[in-house]
């Protein structure tokens, strides 16, 4: 992720050589963005987005392409996490911490707390 762009840039590695393949055009329309986080999960790549509060979705199948932009429902989204149904957002400046649903991309659930910055979950294995 290119932060101050706003974009994804995909990169190939091939006998000790790492060279560009593409870059996105930015991904988050308002001026003075910055992308944050970003995550790949199966064939989906997601990227927050603070300024214009989004999360992004994109596919990769050997190139980038745009699937769904989501809110994050709060204010500069700082880091994400993603599964199988769920967007989790730590917005810094609002002070909570939203879940998304992937399916329809409404707010399932908040949580407040001051100035959150990270996320990272869990399974517990039974």
């Amino acid at each position: 992720v290119n932060e101050l762009a706003s974009t994804v840039s995909v990169l190939d590695y091939a006998d000790g050589v790492l060279t560009l393949k593409e870059t996105t055009l930015p991904l988050a329309k308002s001026d003075g963005n910055t992308a944050a986080a970003i995550r790949a999960v199966g064939n989906s790549i997601f990227v927050s987005h603070r300024g214009d509060d989004t999360v992004t979705e994109l596919n990769y199948d050997g190139s980038l392409s745009l699937k769904r932009v989501y809110s994050a429902y709060g204010k500069d989204p700082r880091d994400i996490w993603v599964t199988e149904n769920t967007v989790i957002c730590t917005n810094e400046k609002s002070g909570n911490v939203t879940f998304v649903s992937r399916t329809d991309g409404e707010l399932m659930y908040e949580l407040l707390m001051p100035s959150p910055i990270g996320v990272l979950c869990t399974e517990d294995e039974k």
